[in-house]
């Protein structure tokens, strides 16, 4: 019998955010007609939030922040390296299950999850590395062990992405530098690789188009790896990322950025279209992002491996 154990959220008014109140700033015409909203004042206002977790191995703690998705039950997945589990969270922060990353037919083998993603069909996505071996597993919602592949020539895979469009499945290797992407079937059927220069932060939006970021700009290429467009760059400008490093989308085409803080507290998400323009920071003062998901119903998630905490915002 499986042993449930709850954790109490605990408000964090540390982080700082963009006014809710929006201004009347005009925004370009290609972000009204995907139904952007405007922009927003940014005067540092606190926003009440909900944090949890913590360094640790007991339920409800973390020891290495490697994953993060929302899925459509507002159900919130962490994945934890050092810890070989996935945990699953509601959207108040509080535990309510979890699940150890094993590989199906390997009696006692299990992976340390390197990344995490989720199908149309909700069901979860881990890739992670073994002893002398690289695993994609698809687990259900529960974390029953459905299907597995090993990812050929590669001991050093570090994330996934679905392509909800296609039903492929994109990994990043880091056996070479610069990484690579490799897609393939579920099944572990090769498709491709795409030759371009990809980091450890990779989502596939709704249209099938792959969002990376790479030397402090986000690359948007299509299913076969040529370059659409690039966006978002060094510079003062207000669009400006530093270190990027989590990225995902919205189901209104929105691309979120976060810019990896560090001990002083400088991290923030960014807002852009779905063409790359910037929209406005949706929260700033954070400490050392890794990953972000949005949910259905305007939540934003954010992890901070400084002192590996999740952190729900209830509206972005």
């Amino acid at each position: 019998m499986r042993t449930v154990q709850t954790t109490t959220p605990l408000d964090k008014d540390s982080h700082t955010s963009t006014n809710l109140k929006r201004t009347t700033r005009a925004l370009p015409s290609s972000a009204k007609m995907e139904g952007c909203l405007p922009g927003t004042t940014e005067d540092g206002e606190k926003r009440h939030v909900i944090t949890f977790g913590g360094r640790g191995s007991t339920l409800g703690k973390f020891s290495r922040l490697c994953g993060l998705i929302f899925s459509c039950r507002n159900e919130i997945f962490v994945a934890d390296h050092d810890n070989s589990r996935v945990q699953a969270f509601n959207i108040k922060g509080v535990y309510i299950r979890h699940f150890l990353t094993t590989v199906p037919g390997k009696a006692g083998s299990t992976i340390f999850p390197e990344g995490l993603s989720v199908d149309g069909n909700e069901n979860l996505w881990v890739v992670g590395n073994a002893k002398f071996s690289s695993y994609v597993v698809q687990y259900n919602n529960e974390g029953r062990a459905l299907s597995k592949f090993v990812v050929p020539w590669s001991q050093r895979v570090r994330s996934i992405a679905v392509d909800t469009k296609s039903n492929h499945i994109l990994v990043t290797k880091r056996d070479r530098v610069p990484q690579e992407l490799y897609i393939y079937q579920p099944n572990g059927s090769f498709v491709r690789k795409l030759e371009n220069s990809f980091s450890e932060s990779v989502v596939v939006n709704r249209a099938g188009n792959i969002l990376t970021t790479k030397y402090n700009m986000v690359h948007v290429y299509n299913q076969t790896g040529d370059l659409l467009f690039s966006f978002a760059g060094h510079g003062d400008s207000a669009s400006a990322l530093t270190y990027p490093k989590g990225i995902c989308t919205d189901t209104l085409g929105h691309i979120f950025v976060a810019s990896r803080g560090g001990v002083l507290g400088n991290g923030q998400v960014s807002m852009f279209t779905s063409r790359g323009l910037f929209v406005r920071h949706v929260v700033t003062g954070l400490g050392m992002i890794t990953h972000i998901a949005v949910g259905e119903e305007g939540q934003l998630v954010v992890t901070d491996v400084r002192d590996n905490t999740v952190t729900i915002y209830n509206t972005y």
